[in-house]
């Protein structure tokens, strides 16, 4: 078979039957980006971050159990060291 980059074999051709998912490996991008320029500097001007990132409902639930979970850990530590959540 191909080989394939982990990320390249999880995107499904088959769910984006509207083709409106803009995929691109983010290792294939590069290596095609270091070709096109051979000095290796990407001269992109994004900053992208995590609230770039299109939400899924999977994408929602880790957040909401991360939130949770780290609220949880601040009142436990708040508890034990005896002051304000806040603090």
């Amino acid at each position: 078979g191909k080989w394939q980059h982990q990320i390249c074999g999880l995107y499904n051709v088959h769910k984006d039957i509207d083709k409106t998912a803009d995929y691109i490996c983010p290792y294939c991008l590069l290596e095609e980006r270091k070709s096109i320029n051979k000095t290796g500097i990407i001269n992109d001007n994004t900053d992208l971050g995590a609230k770039d990132l299109p939400e899924t409902i999977l994408s929602s639930f880790i957040e909401k159990r991360l939130f949770r979970r780290l609220k949880e850990e601040r009142l436990q530590t708040a508890k034990a060291t005896g002051k304000s959540i806040n603090d």
